[in-house]
């Protein structure tokens, strides 16, 4: 199995488009190929009807399509390809780019990496930017989970803001999630 390109870079889209496209490959052997399986990364990549067998010689292609509903900022999901292809019985394709948001928060996630050495009330600062053309408040940031705290200050009345974001506890032994929720001006994203 031979694939014109592994990766693909759909560059810079709004959130909640969709992209589809065809990754096409070429059965360089000489026996039938056959695609056994086709497995995304994730739930927002969905693949399509694809050729199960081609012939030497001939071409297939595997179809996608991605909902970039859910993402903000760089993603990159996996498709991976299983075949008979004794050489190559795996082979993994790429998507990439990036998903604009009306509201830009840079990083997306406040990750803490806590253990038993770290110091307590770890903070993680998060970046807030309004890209709609009318100013924006922001205001009641409330976390999901108590063991996090939030802060807010505006930097730029209208268009930029700052989060942050404090583990209260020294360290936590499990895997702890949280989402925090912010009320905004407007109607578009209340």
């Amino acid at each position: 199995i031979e694939f014109a390109e592994t990766t693909i870079d759909f560059g810079r889209i709004e959130c909640g488009a969709k992209v589809s496209h065809d990754f096409v490959f070429t059965n360089t052997g000489s026996q039938t190929l056959e695609i056994y399986d086709v497995r995304p990364s994730c739930g927002c990549t969905t693949p399509l009807n694809w050729a199960r067998k081609v012939e030497p010689g001939d071409s297939g292609t595997i179809p996608f399509l991605f909902n970039s509903k859910d993402f903000a900022g760089e993603v990159l999901k996996t498709i991976i390809v299983l075949c008979n292809d004794p050489q190559n019985t795996n082979v993994v394709l790429q998507l990439k780019g990036y998903i604009s948001t009306s509201i830009e928060i840079v990083p997306t996630l406040a990750l803490f990496t806590p253990s038993s050495d770290s110091a307590p009330n770890q903070i993680r600062v998060l970046q807030i930017t309004n890209r709609l053309a009318e100013p924006l408040m922001l205001f009641d940031p409330v976390s999901s989970n108590p063991v996090f705290e939030t802060q807010f200050r505006t930097n730029r009345q209208g268009s930029e803001y700052e989060l942050r974001v404090a583990l209260k506890r020294h360290f936590v032994l499990t895997n702890t999630i949280a989402s925090i929720t912010l009320k905004t001006s407007s109607a578009k994203i209340p």
